[in-house]
């Protein structure tokens, strides 16, 4: 049919080039890319606003395979009775800045032992309560990654 209207018509039917497609194609990949970064965002964007978590970036591999490098971890307060062993807790240190550990034991003196997933050895400096700035409670894979990659260089 297509051959018998062009020749009725002398209109040639329009062909695809492969620059169309690969543009469409282009298009389509950042389409779902602005899709995933926008939905990932929500997930810090909404308990950030509603429930009054704060969202951190993480930095480093020590609590892989929980969390990676540019995973974004969002914390809520917690009080000392919520802090039990396998509690993934921030905390800052002067010496090497805010730090994501799990805690692995209450210590006597009220004080919390801490590790990495990733690290063979707990942390040698025990944390205590005040330090801690809030306890993990959701991660968002991925969405920091620009940020951490632009921070690097």
């Amino acid at each position: 049919m297509g051959n018998a209207h062009s020749q009725l018509t002398g209109v040639q039917p329009e062909r695809k080039t492969w620059t169309r497609t690969a543009l469409y194609g282009a298009g389509t990949i950042s389409m779902l890319i602005i899709s995933m970064a926008s939905s990932l965002s929500l997930w810090i964007a909404f308990p950030w606003a509603f429930l009054g978590w704060s969202p951190t970036l993480v930095t480093t591999g020590s609590m892989e395979p929980l969390v990676a490098p540019g995973d974004v971890v969002m914390l809520r307060e917690v009080s000392a009775e919520e802090l039990t062993p396998n509690s993934v807790v921030l905390y800052d240190r002067p010496e090497t800045g805010r730090v994501l550990r799990r805690i692995l034991e209450q210590l006597p003196d009220g004080t919390y032992r801490t590790g990495g997933d990733a690290n063979s050895v707990p942390d040698s400096t025990p944390v205590a309560l005040e330090d801690i700035e809030g306890a993990a409670v959701l991660a968002v894979p991925w969405i920091g990654r620009p940020s951490l990659w632009l921070h690097e260089g």
